[in-house]
């Protein structure tokens, strides 16, 4: 769905821009509530800025790795399992 296109576009270190319901289910990041926004004029300034950004989000790569690979997966469910 849209959460594993935004996850891969940060797994890439770019930046995003996300609706209410896009950012919906994503852990909570600064980058995330920074950039998701509910009004059209808001969203449309984001995108325009996101654009024009050459910089590369590092932060949200490491997200990805800590919060959402296969290892960070496998440790909660040995947690679940050993509780």
């Amino acid at each position: 769905g849209v959460q594993n296109k935004v996850l891969e576009a940060y797994a890439m270190a770019k930046n995003v821009v996300l609706t209410g319901a896009s950012a919906n289910g994503l852990q909570p990041a600064p980058f995330v509530a920074e950039n998701t926004h509910l009004e059209p004029e808001a969203l449309a300034a984001a995108v325009v800025r996101a654009l024009s950004d050459e910089r590369r989000f590092d932060l949200a790569r490491d997200y990805v790795n800590q919060r959402y690979s296969w290892g960070y997966a496998f440790d909660r469910l040995d947690e679940a399992l050993e509780g």
